[in-house]
């Protein structure tokens, strides 16, 4: 729990104070990549124009 509590910025006893348990800390975790991938999955398809100009109509 180090780690996590490090790249909060804030020492383990308050990262241990602020947290439910290692599932929840897991699941929001897990929820925050989820929004990440998606958020970047969005931008890559904003541009639908250039999509299929990089796909050169081979599988289009």
């Amino acid at each position: 729990m180090a780690l996590p509590a490090e790249a909060a910025g804030i020492t383990k006893g308050a990262f241990y104070k602020s947290c439910v348990s290692r599932e929840l800390l897991f699941f929001d975790i897990l929820e925050g990549l989820h929004a990440e991938g998606s958020e970047a999955a969005a931008a890559a398809l904003a541009n639908k124009r250039r999509i299929l100009r990089r796909c050169g109509g081979r599988y289009c």
